[in-house]
């Protein structure tokens, strides 16, 4: 705990002045030369570390760094932080505060079509139809649904949506869909995603919102605590980070929940259903 909290201390002095940090990442190497980076890149590329290379502006110059983890939740920085340091390539790894801009990273896509896709969703989901809804889960990677099993958080792995109501409660998982309120499909706001007040219980916009994201870690921040449960191991928080590698956009439906989209093969796939929230973390 002392370590965390220097290195808590230590990242905060260096966030540039006038820049209110909105993340946190965890730097594997940096370099004023970018093409000096490519063989660490494609190193943590072959680890699964989903990496990026960001480049950022010094008073020297340009600075490039590859980075990882993209945590909104420093704790989680420095978790990643610690086990990368204890093997011997990475070392010399540290955690880095950035801007929100650094977080966000909207790809170029067909509006119209995944506007859509999402809107056929939507109506399949009101409509109950989880047959349809397969079409849109990838049998290769199946998908994940997180929930909040008392005060923890889980993800369990689904290799397809069940079509009746036995097998969806034997999974240990009802994907709930509120029958009063309806999944309101509409317009679609690309951008900012909206904040959910744990005390008021309400959204900071209302509506629906779609926003990209350089990498996702919402399930494996959760890493530590997922290796308490007897059925995870190492292998399944691996096969985890491969399913979030490929998640690129993440949408909130204010009168439902959040959805994460992957793209492959020029089709979209539903990734992930969050049920779960940080309220009662």
């Amino acid at each position: 705990m002392k370590l965390n909290l220097i290195l808590i201390v230590f990242c905060l002095l260096f966030v540039p002045a006038g820049v209110l940090a909105q993340g946190f990442v965890v730097v594997i190497s940096s370099d004023y030369n970018r093409a000096a980076l490519q063989e660490k890149f494609e190193e943590a590329q072959r680890d699964g570390l989903n990496p990026d290379i960001l480049d950022m502006k010094l008073r020297k110059g340009v600075v490039y760094r590859v980075c990882t983890g993209f945590y909104s939740d420093i704790n989680a920085a420095v978790d990643l932080w610690d086990r990368l340091r204890q093997q011997e390539k990475y070392k010399d790894v540290w955690v880095l505060p950035i801007p929100e801009n650094y977080m966000i990273k909207m790809p170029e896509i067909n509006r119209e079509e995944f506007a859509m896709i999402y809107n056929d969703i939507a109506d399949r989901i009101n409509k109950k139809d989880y047959a349809g809804l397969n079409r849109y889960i990838n049998p290769a990677y199946g998908f994940y649904v997180m929930i909040n099993p008392g005060s923890s958080f889980l993800p369990v792995y689904l290799d397809s949506i069940p079509t009746d109501i036995e097998e969806i409660f034997a999974t240990g998982v009802f994907i709930y869909f509120d029958d009063q309120t309806g999944f309101t499909a509409g317009n679609i706001m690309f951008g900012e995603l909206p904040e959910y007040n744990c005390e008021t219980g309400e959204w900071s916009a209302e509506g629906c919102f779609v926003q990209g994201v350089k990498t996702y870690s919402r399930i494996s921040r959760w890493e530590y605590s997922l290796l308490e449960y007897d059925d995870w191991d190492d292998d399944s928080v691996q096969k985890l980070r491969q399913a979030e590698s490929k998640i690129i956009l993440r949408t909130v439906n204010t009168n439902g929940f959040e959805i994460d989209f992957a793209f492959e093969n020029g089709k979209w796939y539903i990734a992930a259903f969050d049920l779960a929230t940080d309220c009662n973390q």
